[in-house]
């Protein structure tokens, strides 16, 4: 059932205000470039070797399966969150944000597949990681700093 605003030119000019104020206010979420591993390897780069794999390493797409299965709920909750009058677009957004980021990293706990290679395994299970047969987390830098930011055009 599609939702309505009451309250006449009251309510549009308040939709209106809202919209015309979301536009300019952008949510990223991902890893930023400022964002590295001790030895300095930037997340970006880790995260997107294992989105998209290599020749040695099997693609483990967290980022576009979690997209594909999300976005339209992501869509609904901005939606639900732009027209409550209580809450400015920049609340919304990075309430829809932090949802995101929350959705991506329950994707990386839920991948188990492809498996890692017994070498792999070994080489985590040296380092002490604390889920050496589990797929993207070794340290867990890789989950823990997924984040979200506002930017202004």
């Amino acid at each position: 059932m599609p939702s309505a605003l009451k309250g006449g030119q009251k309510a549009h000019s308040l939709l209106l205000k809202l919209t015309q104020s979301a536009t300019k206010t952008n949510v990223s979420v991902g890893y930023f470039p400022q964002d590295h591993y001790p030895d300095g390897t930037p997340l970006a780069q880790i995260a997107s070797v294992q989105e998209y794999g290599t020749t040695t390493i099997p693609a483990r797409p967290f980022l576009r399966s979690t997209i594909a299965n999300r976005q339209t709920a992501w869509a609904q909750q901005a939606r639900q969150l732009l027209q409550n009058p209580d809450t400015s677009p920049q609340k919304a957004l990075t309430t829809l944000g932090q949802t995101i980021v929350t959705d991506i990293q329950t994707t990386i706990d839920h991948i188990t597949t492809p498996p890692l290679k017994p070498t792999t395994i070994s080489h985590k299970t040296q380092h002490h990681s604390p889920q050496p047969q589990k797929p993207l987390i070794d340290t867990g830098l890789l989950r823990s700093s997924l984040r979200s930011q506002l930017t202004q055009e």
